[in-house]
């Protein structure tokens, strides 16, 4: 894997970068696809994400970019989703505690103005990515292991399951639980991991995710709703 950074730090470069990649595995454990990533965390406490999501098996590739605040809230985000050598759109998400905005094109395109009020800051975005999933149980208040936790009002671009729709503004609530640490081991090594099954309201599966560290990077995820697994194959910290 190549990644590009650069030679020089001054103080408000970032001072902890995360680099790594999880393959999309099917039933037989054969890979279907993969997304390479990158964390940068910033002394503020901020940090971007980056994602380049390939989905080999249906010729989807997916760009994400997402920037969250010190409380994990979305901050920013910008997503690009390509299927078959055909651009199926792009969107600009700004989240504000009144409002969140997404400025999108569509495959045509058309560009188009998305506006939905918000009562708060919004508790997590949905940009598909599966490191995306893992910052999810940030949120999840660790002084209170037993009790089952609400993700209200979330926002995802697309409800579909790989999401390869149309890049709009939609709603969803999570419910996060707590199991405790495991240590699981992926191709990536063995990680002593924090344990989190996880349920979408409205859909009948649930998931779990699996993840390292309090940069809650996601060393294994499943879904049954989705037949695969997704598993962290290389990681490069600081």
């Amino acid at each position: 894997m190549f990644w590009c950074h650069s030679r020089y730090r001054t103080s408000s470069t970032p001072r902890h970068d995360i680099r790594g990649r999880i393959a999309y595995l099917d039933l037989a454990r054969h890979e279907t696809g993969s997304e390479c990533f990158s964390v940068s965390r910033y002394p503020d406490g901020s940090r971007t994400a980056r994602c380049e999501c390939h989905f080999d098996d249906v010729g989807l590739v997916r760009d994400v970019t997402l920037t969250l605040g010190p409380d994990w809230r979305p901050i920013d985000a910008y997503l690009r989703i390509n299927h078959q050598g055909r651009a199926l759109g792009a969107g600009w998400f700004r989240f504000a505690a009144d409002e969140i905005t997404c400025d999108s094109l569509d495959a045509d395109g058309r560009t188009q103005r998305h506006r939905r009020a918000s009562h708060g800051l919004v508790p997590a975005f949905g940009a598909h990515p599966i490191l995306n999933d893992g910052f999810w149980p940030a949120l999840f208040d660790l002084a209170r292991p037993d009790e089952v936790q609400r993700l209200a009002g979330s926002i995802t671009y697309s409800k579909e399951m790989i999401g390869n729709e149309r890049i709009g503004i939609e709603t969803f609530d999570l419910d996060i639980r707590y199991l405790g640490e495991e240590d699981v081991s992926v191709a990536a090594g063995t990680f002593r991991c924090r344990a989190f099954p996880a349920q979408i309201l409205g859909l009948e599966a649930p998931f779990r995710l699996w993840t390292w560290s309090d940069d809650y990077i996601i060393v294994k995820e499943t879904w049954a709703q989705m037949p695969a697994t997704f598993e962290l194959t290389e990681l490069q910290v600081p």
